[in-house]
């Protein structure tokens, strides 16, 4: 079943129950996303009613929080996946820098990561930074330090795979002094419950950059944005294009201002490639989730995959 041209919310037409979440995320690895989070939510939802016996109750908010951390960290530990976490590519240095943030659409409360070396799972990461500083990011040598304060220990990210084509980059680099190649396959998930939002995201960047090089992913506004009031929007693809543009905070405003989801990215892509002609050489993609439950996406370019899961129902959406 295709979503493209279907502009019905998903909880709008009775075919849910009320408290059925929604989990939505980016790119072929979503279906893993959006897999591990529903499993999550079917094996604790018990605890919502309080009669689980040794674990305490609590809120649906809390473990839709729980379902999206769990999503996002699936795809981290993957080392099948080389843009990131665990199987990463590095940057020019032969080092893998990971970027990662969170929000919360009930107050607007968020917390991000960026340049965190040797440190996993960098969304779990992001969340404390939310959860227990003031602050709404952290990055390079401060963050490590934050998440070791905080138990995390040191691990090794840089996997023979990763080194192997690092190596290969480097004498190619040599010979043509080429340039770092333009990965986008950030994973972003997007979770909802009867009105209630929160959205993640994760990276270890563009291969081959700049050390110190920092992208959409971690910036609220640009990787991800939520609200409750309107809706939440998570980016993918090229992260100069995406900050350049602030783009999910675009679409969110879209949504609040009363276009669907699909509407809503479709706008603000349009609006890129018409005011940036060259956008539209790059993939830039944005994946949204109204504050009913509506979802949609959008890509500058064809090739854009999202999958959304509730209940038995897996959709695959295409940008």
């Amino acid at each position: 079943m295709s979503r493209d041209e279907h502009s019905e919310p998903f909880y709008g037409d009775g075919r849910f129950p009320v408290m059925t979440p929604l989990f939505a995320a980016t790119w072929w690895f979503g279906r893993i996303a959006v897999n591990e989070a529903w499993r999550h939510w079917v094996g604790h939802r018990e605890r919502l009613e309080g009669n689980a016996q040794e674990r305490p109750s609590i809120s649906a908010g809390q473990l839709l929080a729980e379902c999206v951390e769990r999503a996002v960290v699936a795809v981290e530990m993957d080392r099948r996946i080389h843009s990131v976490g665990r199987g990463g590519l590095p940057n020019a240095a032969g080092k893998v820098e990971l970027d990662a943030a969170w929000m919360d659409g009930d107050r607007l409360q968020a917390g991000g990561v960026a340049a965190m070396t040797d440190i996993l799972p960098a969304i779990s990461v992001a969340r404390l930074v939310m959860e227990k500083t003031p602050h709404l990011l952290q990055v390079g040598k401060g963050a490590e330090r934050f998440a070791r304060k905080h138990g995390f220990r040191r691990r090794q990210l840089l996997t023979k795979v990763a080194v192997r084509r690092w190596e290969q980059w480097r004498r190619r680099q040599a010979r043509e002094g080429s340039r770092p190649t333009y990965g986008h396959d950030t994973v972003g998930v997007i979770g909802w419950q009867d009105g209630h939002l929160v959205v993640a995201c994760s990276t270890s960047g563009l291969p081959w950059k700049l050390p110190g090089r920092v992208g959409d992913s971690p910036v609220v506004g640009a990787g991800l944005y939520a609200d409750d009031q309107a809706g939440a929007a998570v980016a993918t693809g090229l992260g100069e294009e995406i900050l350049r543009f602030c783009v999910t905070s675009r679409v969110v405003e879209a949504m609040r201002r009363g276009a669907n989801a699909r509407r809503a990215c479709r706008d603000v892509i349009r609006f890129m490639v018409r005011r940036r002609p060259e956008t539209a050489k790059t993939m830039v993609a944005v994946l949204a989730v109204r504050q009913d439950g509506d979802c949609g996406t959008a890509a500058t370019q064809d090739g854009f995959p999202a999958y959304v899961r509730t209940g038995r129902r897996i959709i695959k959406l295409h940008g």
